[in-house]
């Protein structure tokens, strides 16, 4: 029922091997040979390799003609059905714009829940496995995290003219669970990546690579503690960026030119002699703490540019790690 198609061209074939012809799969007549003169010449064309690119001694992972004419239509489409009759470039269609790519993205989903079992639907009426369509998959799942990205980015650019991004994801819920759905999906289409579908992928060098399955899951679970600690450092220079500036800013003393000191009225009054006095504002009324509003560049200190310096330096090398 669902290959009703090859079912003539199976009792054709059977008939001609009962017959006793040399060539049974041979079409005969003209509509057979048209029929496959053009499958024969698409499934040539579909199965052409692209050239491999290279970058830096690394080679892409080869693609059919086939898999990429399909990939490419797939985001034409989705791109035109996201920004057709829209100007992107118009700030009062940014928020139509989100809300377009919103219902594009769901509209993507239930083709890649048909695409996740082994023996999905799809699979089922072409007759394919589910070796043949994974890739199919995975691209789907890539075009889904674009028009997402698209929707969360107009919708945070059109917050953003009002300086209003922060106080959304504060005050309401939908926002904060997009952004952590976008990370979710962000997360799972880099999972799929080559070193994570592969364990014989060195990560460093040829002698850090996963061979057995405790040294390919403790390799992930390396990359994570080392995302975590990279994160930790970024706030960690906040932090002291902000110490160092509250600092530099309010710790800056003057001395008031010709005003007389409470210690010295104090001491000049003979009523009270041997009285000790505590002002409000210190012993020595004569110091008077303010803040600078003039920003300049801060002066070079050693206690404050040193540490900055090995912050500097570990967030670089677990960048370069990562």
């Amino acid at each position: 029922m669902c290959h009703a198609r090859e079912q003539p061209l199976i009792a054709h074939r059977l008939s001609a091997a009962r017959a006793g012809r040399p060539t049974p799969a041979k079409p005969k007549n003209a509509l057979f040979r048209s029929y496959a003169s053009v499958t024969a010449t698409t499934r040539e064309i579909s199965y052409a390799s692209i050239p491999v690119w290279t970058l830096q001694g690394r080679a892409a992972s080869r693609i059919s003609v086939g898999k990429f004419i399909l990939v490419a239509s797939n985001l034409v489409v989705l791109l035109v059905c996201s920004f057709y009759k829209l100007n992107p470039k118009d700030k009062w269609q940014w928020e139509e714009i989100g809300y377009r790519t919103g219902w594009i993205a769901m509209a993507q989903l239930p083709l890649i829940f048909l695409l996740a079992g082994k023996n999905n639907i799809i699979g089922f009426l072409t007759g394919s496995s589910h070796e043949r369509l994974n890739w199919l998959h995975r691209w789907t799942a890539r075009s889904l995290l674009l028009v997402v990205t698209l929707h969360m980015g107009y919708w945070f650019a059109s917050w953003d003219r009002y300086k209003y991004i922060g106080e959304k994801l504060k005050t309401d819920a939908v926002p904060r669970s997009g952004l952590g759905a976008w990370a979710v999906l962000a997360w799972i289409v880099l999972s799929s990546m080559t070193f994570f579908t592969s364990t014989t992928t060195p990560l460093y060098s040829t002698l850090w690579t996963p061979t057995t399955r405790s040294a390919y899951a403790g390799t992930c679970l390396f990359l994570i503690l080392l995302a975590c600690i990279g994160r930790g450092l970024f706030a960690l220079k906040h932090v002291l960026e902000r110490r160092w500036l509250d600092r530099a800013r309010n710790r800056r003393y003057v001395v008031v030119a010709g005003e007389q000191r409470e210690k010295e009225r104090v001491a000049e009054d003979p009523d009270a002699a041997g009285a000790l006095l505590l002002s409000a504002g210190g012993v020595e009324e004569g110091v008077r703490v303010v803040r600078r509003h003039v920003r300049e560049p801060m002066p070079w200190r050693l206690s404050v540019d040193a540490p900055r310096a090995v912050v500097v330096t570990a967030i670089a090398g677990v960048g370069y790690l990562l």
